[in-house]
């Protein structure tokens, strides 16, 4: 099976993570403004990928500055997009956390784990 580079896992995963509980957005190297709450796929390897994302632990429930206190919505609990991408492909899902809460994810790179959590 072919492997992708820690590197290119690394900025792939690194960018998904970080957007979506950054609370602001940022620029890529394209020029693209990603808002907080976006996810993100890169095929940054010299090979197609099939690459995924599922949300492992979210709260049901979060306090919000005031000391309200609000529902995580279901489907952002249980979150899980994987996507086909040929090298140098990109793909990116605007929103698709909505809630100022930290997700745990689980990565995969064709259906399995990264090498680092093998």
């Amino acid at each position: 099976m072919p492997c992708v580079t820690r590197r290119a896992l690394l900025r792939c995963t690194g960018l998904a993570a970080t957007v979506s509980v950054a609370g602001c957005g940022l620029r890529s190297d394209d020029d693209v403004f990603l808002s907080a709450g976006s996810l993100g796929f890169a095929n940054l390897d010299d090979l197609p990928h099939r690459l995924g994302v599922r949300v492992v632990d979210a709260p049901e429930t979060y306090r919000t500055d005031d000391g309200d206190e609000r529902g995580v919505p279901l489907p952002q609990r249980h979150l899980h997009a994987s996507v086909s991408l040929r090298p140098g492909d990109t793909v990116l899902y605007p929103d698709a956390f909505t809630e100022p809460i930290e997700y745990e994810v689980k990565i995969t790179v064709d259906g399995a784990p990264p090498r680092s959590e093998r």
